[in-house]
């Protein structure tokens, strides 16, 4: 897994919910960015699966509503 690549994409795509989305996944998998890109987060809730609903826990570090449990 290159992050460097994943970051950059993320860069690239300039959508604040994939950097969001992104971070979160790798924090699970043990990977720490939220440094790096932090300055990319809005102030808003984004969902994690927006093919869910509004409901779940909400994750304050990257503005995430944790609408589905993973498993890693």
């Amino acid at each position: 897994l290159d992050i460097r690549k994943l970051i950059s994409y993320g860069k690239a795509i300039q959508s604040s919910v994939l950097i969001k989305r992104l971070g979160l996944l790798l924090e699970i998998a043990g990977i720490e960015i939220y440094e790096v890109i932090k300055y990319m987060i809005n102030k808003k809730y984004d969902v994690l699966n927006p093919r869910m609903g509004l409901k779940g826990k909400k994750n304050t570090k990257w503005m995430i509503i944790e609408n589905e449990v993973l498993e890693i």
